[in-house]
């Protein structure tokens, strides 16, 4: 890692790099995750469990035919070959990712890792903000609403605080997009954290953030006017497949997240 000659605030996209063991991160980073060393293990496996999550669901988006993406919240993009992108744009050259982020340094750090890809584009915008995001994708040429399109709200909705409408947020992307479009969302309950909630809430959300944890009835809703594909919102663990029953995996869930993909009619 390059030297570090100046203090940098703690960004939670380095933050979260760093409990992945990847090596996009400063100091200041480091310092916020150890000082919550008991509830690490337990975000790890949370953030682990949805870059495989956010992996499957590309690749099933990929087989319907769906071409171009929006990583909404999308912090760093490569975490040393989880959630590495290469692999998907090799299947075909029409692939194109738009990475949405509000937190300037997670932009600007993962427009540097993805530089070399002109078929990905880093924008920082509030994703709650869905007529500015829409308008810059496809001001940028990026994104053409008459083609379906991969939603890709991994991580992002408990970060989202009531006024901004997150309950509608999907379905209201959804419904710019042409028929065919895909939605994968994943999001923590009251559950997750058990008695240390407040440090991992913390963690995850990072120093200047609050963390919005949601019953099972508020999540689903937020699959409203969308068709789920099997299993359906379930807990999530490293073995979840799209189209693959809940119970041959139900013993690996990682308690408090919830995870599914829907379609759009």
């Amino acid at each position: 890692m390059a030297r570090e000659f100046y203090s940098v605030p703690v960004c939670s996209a380095r933050v979260h790099d760093y409990l992945l063991r990847g090596s996009n991160s400063f100091s200041a980073d480091r310092r916020y995750a150890d000082s919550f060393a008991a509830v690490q293990p337990r975000v790890r496996r949370l953030l682990r469990t949805e870059r495989v999550f956010w992996t499957r669901a590309v690749c099933f988006m990929l087989d319907r035919g769906i071409r171009q993406f929006l990583d909404l919240g999308a912090g760093l993009p490569v975490h040393d070959g989880e959630n590495d992108l290469a692999p998907f744009h090799g299947q075909d050259d029409q692939v194109r990712f738009v990475h949405i982020d509000s937190d300037p340094a997670a932009v600007a750090h993962g427009s540097m890792l993805l530089s070399r890809r002109s078929d990905n584009l880093y924008l920082q915008a509030d994703a709650a903000d869905v007529a500015h995001v829409v308008s810059a994708c496809v001001q940028s040429g990026a994104i053409d609403v008459r083609r379906p399109v991969g939603i890709l709200a991994v991580g992002l909705l408990h970060l989202i605080p009531p006024r901004s409408r997150p309950k509608a947020l999907v379905s209201r992307y959804c419904s710019v997009f042409a028929p065919g479009s895909v939605a994968a969302i994943t999001h923590l309950t009251p559950r997750f954290g058990g008695e240390h909630r407040a440090e991992a809430a913390r963690l995850i959300a990072g120093p200047d953030r609050t963390l919005y944890p949601r019953s099972r009835a508020a999540v689903q809703r937020m699959f409203s006017g969308l068709k789920l594909v099997q299993p359906g919102l379930t807990l999530l663990s490293h073995l979840w497949r799209p189209g693959v029953p809940v119970s041959e995996f139900e013993g690996a869930q990682v308690e408090g997240l919830l995870g599914g993909l829907a379609v759009t009619n």
